[in-house]
């Protein structure tokens, strides 16, 4: 296990660019995914190189990765916002590309992609952002009384956790359907959703009791769970649903309980759904792997946060990454933390750790190969291991004539290379810095005019020749 401590300086250059499409049913972050399984094919890093970090004093939620960029909401408070940025950083230098200042009357509560728009919600008030133009328009109108989560977002539908909820047409937002509709009582409260093209599913509470609620694509109810203790987390694949909570517990599509695992205490995380099986985390600081029958396939410690703290973990490839913070309560955060572990053994392979003061609350995203990472002092991080990464971002600087961040790009990128045994690679990153380093400017010495010859003036002149007549 490594142990490292992060030692960064930020980084921002400000440009106008239009917002890239992104297809949402592609998405692979933790709650971009409309089955929430927290998991991507691709691979995350393997060590915890620094990519690059944005300074921004305030407070924001989930990343959203897209394509090249990543989209987050920005505010100056995190309880009381009087104002806000949509900003549109690049995943590759972390350059601010685009940024759209909002205050006012309009506060958004939450900001996500919806194919190549995005999408701001306020109070019952849902609007179009457009970054190039810095506007905002109403598209639609729903609920106010619910909790402020990321919706499903499907391909031609968004599902919202408003009271009831509501299904929009990303069309046109008009409404498809409610779960008022469906005979579901208007008082039940979602605690959270997931769903695909084939059915939608809600945990829902009614005085504290959760259950368990899926739909048709149409909005027609299919089945209603028993209670289920304490349950908090849901996600699904092609065949079976997942929810967390005292138990882990598995339904097929028609309702029927497939399994249930009961690890030692509550689940206090998300539950990551990849090709390995489900891997969550519980209150008694354990990491579980368990597979798609319910068995148990390792168990590990880690360093837990509190129930009442936030423990977010995201799949890619082969590792699992813990998000967790330590301390006895929300204003004595002790250290903050983000941990890579092996999916096959549960073997802990890097830790990164942060001070008292990087509470990290928005959970994470990761995509072609970079880990982005949020902390609730208004940082921003971008962890990465592939050395192409650092040469890539090395030629992006030394493109805008920004000679020392390209150095600094290409000795990362030389040391990852080494460290993968590509001596050759390594070498030639060696000699470009070496190059680069020869191109600075040489230092001038300045210039000292020769020493000029005594002036003689008229008047002295003058002197001598009466001196001369004088003495002849």
């Amino acid at each position: 296990m490594k142990t490292m401590r992060l030692l960064v300086s930020a980084f921002t250059v400000c440009i106008l660019v239009s917002v890239p499409s992104s297809d949402s049913s592609q998405w692979t972050e933790y709650l971009a995914n409309s089955q929430r399984t927290g998991y991507s094919a691709g691979n995350g890093p393997e060590v915890p190189f620094l990519l690059w970090e944005v300074n921004l004093t305030g407070s924001f939620d989930t990343p959203f990765i897209l394509e090249d960029n990543v989209l987050i909401l920005w505010k100056d408070s995190r309880h009381h916002a009087l104002k806000e940025k949509v900003l549109l950083i690049d995943l590759l230098t972390g350059d601010i590309l685009q940024e759209f200042n909002q205050s006012g009357p309009i506060i958004f509560s939450i900001a996500f992609p919806v194919n190549d728009q995005i999408i701001g919600t306020c109070g019952g008030n849902i609007y179009e952002v457009d970054l190039a133009k810095a506007e905002v328009t109403q598209v639609a109108k729903t609920p106010e009384k619910g909790p402020h989560m990321y919706p499903i977002i499907l391909k031609d539908k968004i599902i919202i956790s408003t009271m009831p909820v509501v299904c929009l047409s990303t069309s046109n937002f008009d409404t498809i359907w409610t779960l008022e509709d469906a005979a579901v009582a208007p008082d039940f409260r979602p605690l959270s959703l997931a769903g695909n093209e084939h059915i939608s599913a809600f945990l829902m509470t009614e005085n504290g009791v959760p259950q368990l609620l899926v739909v048709e694509p149409t909005g027609m109810l299919k089945w209603v769970s028993d209670p289920l203790p304490a349950a908090l987390w849901l996600t699904l694949d092609e065949t079976s649903i997942y929810c967390g909570g005292r138990n882990l517990w598995a339904f097929d599509y028609s309702g029927k309980e497939l399994w249930h695992y009961t690890p030692e205490e509550r689940i206090v995380s998300n539950i990551v759904l990849g090709p390995k099986g489900a891997f969550f985390a519980d209150c008694a600081h354990n990491l579980y792997r368990v597979d798609s029958q319910g068995n148990l396939v390792w168990r590990t410690g880690y360093e837990g946060s509190s129930s009442f703290l936030e423990t977010h973990l995201v799949g890619a490839g082969d590792s699992l990454y813990c998000i967790g913070n330590l301390g006895d309560n929300p204003a004595d955060i002790t250290k903050s933390y983000v941990a890579a572990y092996s999916m096959e053994d549960g073997s802990q392979m890097w830790t990164l750790e942060f001070g008292s003061s990087h509470h990290i609350k928005a959970p994470p995203a990761v995509a072609g190969g970079i880990l982005v990472v949020g902390k609730n002092n208004g940082e921003m991080i971008a962890l990465a291991s592939d050395p192409g990464l650092f040469l890539e971002q090395g030629n992006a600087f030394l493109s805008k004539g920004l000679k020392g961040q390209a150095i600094d790009s290409y000795e990362k990128a030389a040391q990852l290379y080494e460290k993968e045994g590509d001596l050759d690679k390594s070498q030639e990153m060696q000699e470009k810095i070496s190059e680069l380093e020869d191109q600075r400017e040489p230092t001038i010495e300045p210039s000292v005019p020769p020493e000029s010859p005594p002036v003689i003036s008229n008047f002295f002149i003058v002197g001598i020749v009466v001196l001369a007549i004088t003495l002849f």
